[in-house]
This record gives C-alpha cells, sequence and structure tokens, in this order.
C-alpha cells in the first residue's frame, strides 16, 4: 500500500504539466456531447500517539459526466476505492450522485440521487463533527429543488428536499448514523433552506436557516421515531477573508448516559465555527465544530486548522491537523492528528 501510495504521489507530479496544459485549453461544448471529469484522492492519516493507527491509502477514483441541453441536464458522479467503500456499504464502487434536472419557474428542479442542503457545507478533508453525525455529505434517493433570485448584487437562495429513501452511501463515522445502522433505514425525509446575501462586492454577509425531519423506520421488528433537526448560519466575507458560524438544535431518539448509543441519534445541541483565508494558490482554515449529545450527556469537540495548496488548476494537495476530544460521564479522551490529503483531476 505504501509503495503504491509514493507511486501515486509522482504520478500526481509527473502530470502537472498536463493539468496545466488541460487548464489552459478552453473547454469545447457543442450542447450535445456529456463532459467528462476524473479525479483520484491520496490519503495519509499521521496520529501523534498512538502510531499503530497511521494509515497511508488510495481514497478513491471517480468519474463525473455532466450533460445539459437547453433547461434539461444530468450529473452522475460514480467512484471507487480499494476493499471496502465502508465498514457498512457492501462493495467498493458507488454512485455518489447522480441526477437529472429540469429548469422551471421555481428554479432547477433535480431528480435522482441528491444531498439535501442543511445548514454550512463541510468543506474540510477529513469532516467535521457535521459530517461525522450524517448531517452533511450524506446523499439518498429523492428529489430536489434549488432556486435564487436576485436584487441587483444582493440574492435570496433557496433549496427543498425530499429523501425517499437512504442506500447506505454516506461518509459519516461507522456506527453515529442511519446510514451505517443495519437495522433501520431513512424514510420519507424533508429538508429547506434559505439564505439572503447581502452583497457590497468588497464584503458580504449571508444568513441562512435550514431545517429538516425524517422517519428512521426500524428494520428488526422495534418502533421508528421522527428525527428533526433545526439549523442557523452566517457567513461574512471581507476581501479573501471569511468567517462562518452555525447553531444546530435536533430531536430524535435519546440516549441513556453511560449506555451504548446511537450519538447520530441523540437529543442534540451543536455549533459550528470557522475562518477562511483565500488567495490564488494557497486557502488557509480553520474549522471547530462542537457537538452536546444531550441524553448521553457527551460533549465532542474537534479543532481543525488546514492549508489547501492549488499550483494549477486540478491538483490539490491539503494538510489539516485535527485534535478531537470526547468527554463523557467515565472521563476525557483525546486523539491529535495530521491528515494529508492529494486530489488531482483532469
Amino acid at each position: 500500500m505504501k509503495r503504491f501510495l509514493r507511486a501515486g504521489f509522482a504520478a500526481a507530479l509527473l502530470a502537472l504539466p498536463a493539468a496545466r496544459a488541460s487548464a489552459d485549453d478552453p473547454p469545447k461544448d457543442d450542447g450535445s456531447l456529456p463532459k467528462f471529469r476524473f479525479e483520484a484522492v491520496l490519503h495519509d492519516y499521521e496520529p501523534l500517539s498512538d502510531r499503530s493507527t497511521r494509515e497511508a491509502e488510495f481514497y478513491w477514483a471517480g468519474v463525473t459526466a455532466d450533460w445539459t441541453r437547453g433547461s434539461v441536464s444530468a450529473r452522475a458522479d460514480v467512484r471507487g476505492t480499494e476493499g471496502l467503500f465502508r465498514p457498512y456499504y457492501r462493495g467498493s464502487v458507488w454512485l455518489e450522485e447522480g441526477w437529472a434536472a429540469l429548469k422551471t419557474p421555481a428554479g432547477s428542479l433535480r431528480v435522482g440521487k441528491i444531498t439535501p442542503l442543511v445548514g454550512l457545507p463541510d468543506e474540510t478533508f477529513s469532516g467535521t463533527l457535521f459530517s461525522i453525525n450524517g448531517v452533511t455529505r450524506n446523499p439518498g434517493w429523492g428529489a430536489q429543488l434549488d432556486g435564487e433570485a436576485r436584487f441587483d448584487l444582493d440574492g435570496l437562495a433557496w433549496s427543498a428536499a425530499f429523501t425517499g429513501q437512504n442506500d447506505r452511501v454516506g461518509w459519516e463515522e461507522d456506527g453515529r448514523d442511519e446510514e451505517s445502522d443495519p437495522n433501520r433505514l431513512l424514510r420519507d425525509g424533508l429538508a429547506a433552506r434559505a439564505s439572503y446575501t447581502l452583497n457590497r462586492v468588497l464584503w458580504s454577509v449571508r444568513p441562512g436557516l435550514s431545517a429538516a425531519t425524517a422517519r428512521l423506520v426500524s428494520t428488526d421488528g422495534a418502533g421508528e421515531f421522527r428525527r428533526t433537526d433545526v439549523a442557523a448560519d452566517l457567513t461574512a466575507t471581507f476581501g479573501p477573508l471569511a468567517f462562518f458560524v452555525e447553531g444546530f438544535w435536533r430531536t430524535g431518539q435519546p440516549c441513556t448516559p453511560g449506555t451504548a448509543c446511537r450519538y447520530g441519534y441523540d437529543d442534540a445541541h451543536a455549533a459550528l465555527a470557522g475562518l477562511r483565508a483565500e488567495f490564488p494558490t494557497v486557502t488557509y482554515r480553520y474549522t471547530w465544530s462542537r457537538w452536546h449529545y444531550v441524553g448521553a450527556d457527551v460533549v465532542e469537540e474537534i479543532h481543525m486548522p488546514g492549508a489547501i495548496w492549488t499550483p494549477v488548476k486540478g491538483i490539490a494537495a491539503s494538510i489539516e491537523y485535527s485534535a478531537r476530544s470526547l468527554r463523557t460521564p467515565a472521563g476525557t479522551s483525546t486523539v491529535k492528528a495530521f491528515q494529508l490529503g492529494l486530489a488531482v483531476s483532469f
């Protein structure tokens, strides 16, 4: 595996001139042929204490096809990896995103495999507590309407989504939410988000509101329950600088202190905040996320500074440091690690 990883890094470096040339070539689109994008991602996990858990791996590779003709469009994002994609997913190839869309007066209506917008998107490589607990990055089968209204420089954006059922394709941590639960399925999920951008060119402010609810149905005869999320967020920018903050509230199936439970089901209060500084080839970022599992009486936090270097279009190298702590009634544990990622696309 390490030999493969070193070969992958070397191939990425050799691909730099080709990536630069392809970035300079104007795209050719006759309105009928799909556009293809290929991407490969390498990952290296380097803990500071328990070095036996370090891992260098080929994360995933995939191809994305986009097609547009008039008011109709479609996308398919197929990915694969070595071994199993996730411990709870039987297979090494999966459909990350796949839909057909139609432009309507109310916005773009997509049907297929979508990822509903709840709160702020997770821009980190390794994931915040929001993606670890299944709020972001977990696609499902359904439909979504995305629209926008412009008022000079300002804009109002909205989305509404229906998820009929999940399919075990998710980026949550094993044992957290419904994707990794063999005994439950998400059914009849509804999600909505609205945000307004006040744009003054040099600076902008964007408040947003989100809500989601779904039934979590048992496959082994136990009763179902409803999980409901509400989130409020604010993003402010000044030139290349951005500040973002989010508050999050969840009601679900309360855990009992001191007993094993799925933290993604528990009643919870959560928060996220961060800073981002974007420059032509480097982006610096700091993200903090905190989750209070009310029923379990557990608090979890992740501090995550990082940097992303993009020397040319199609090459992105990232380094993140994470300090993750879990405070339970029995005590506190902390894991500190570096995570490195390299993505090559063309």
